[in-house]
């Protein structure tokens, strides 16, 4: 995540780039006046019609496709730190581990899984979100995604050691692999659409309130795109 900056830093990085202060707030104003119309002349006449829709889902059908997924709970004792990725001692290792086959004791002897891991897990997220996880097989993790993709709903796993720490899952639901829905990937294609479209009309609409006027593009994206437009052969 980015680090705060101060007031100090901030005019020392502008004046590294030989700007002042008064300088980049007016670049700031001009490129959202800039984004501002462009989002009322150009963006806001862009029409996709279902149709496209319905083409660009049928065109690029694997974008779509959502892997098989594993719904569950989770405890972990971590085996390294999830901020800088420092191990743990040999020490340290072993009390964790102990503590976890306790849990893992408590946890096939029918307490509410949801509870104890609320309880018990070191993930911070566990006590807000419920220690819910979804898991692919991505590769990230594989002991824990092997794990999970062999263990049948309502089951609880033994202890299962990765390179971030040692896990105890629940197995709550498996989902297939399967398509996408068109009506649900369609917000996200008609945005993709729009952007493009929009993309490919910005050259001309630069042209437009260019002309006649001493003007110079600034925003390099948008320069680029007038720069593009010029070098292609006029009709």
């Amino acid at each position: 995540c980015a680090l705060p900056i101060s007031e100090d830093g901030f005019f020392r990085q502008v004046r590294a780039i030989g700007m002042t202060p008064d300088q980049v707030k007016t670049r700031v104003r001009e490129q959202v006046l800039v984004e501002g119309s462009i989002d009322r002349d150009v963006r806001a006449k862009v029409t996709i019609g279902d149709a496209q829709v319905r083409k660009y889902y049928a065109d690029n059908t694997e974008r779509f496709r959502v892997p098989e997924l594993v719904k569950g709970q989770h405890i972990i004792a971590y085996l390294r730190d999830p901020n800088t990725a420092i191990e743990v001692t040999s020490a340290e290792a072993k009390s964790k581990r102990e503590k976890m086959e306790k849990i893992l004791k408590r946890a096939k002897a029918g307490e509410d899984f949801l509870k104890l891991a609320m309880e018990t897990s070191e993930d911070p997220a566990a006590k807000e979100k419920g220690a819910e996880f979804v898991v692919s097989r991505a590769g990230r993790l594989p002991e824990v995604e092997n794990a999970a993709f062999t263990t049948r709903p309502g089951q609880i796993t033994d202890l299962v050691t990765s390179d971030l720490g040692i896990h105890i899952l629940k197995i709550l639901e498996i989902s297939p692999e399967k398509l996408q829905e068109v009506e649900k990937a369609a917000p996200e294609i008609r945005e993709a659409l729009t952007q493009k479209e929009t993309q490919k009309r910005l050259p001309a609409y630069f042209d437009k309130i260019l002309k006649g006027a001493n003007v110079e593009i600034v925003e390099e994206r948008y320069r680029k795109a007038r720069e593009k437009q010029a070098s292609l052969p006029q009709p």
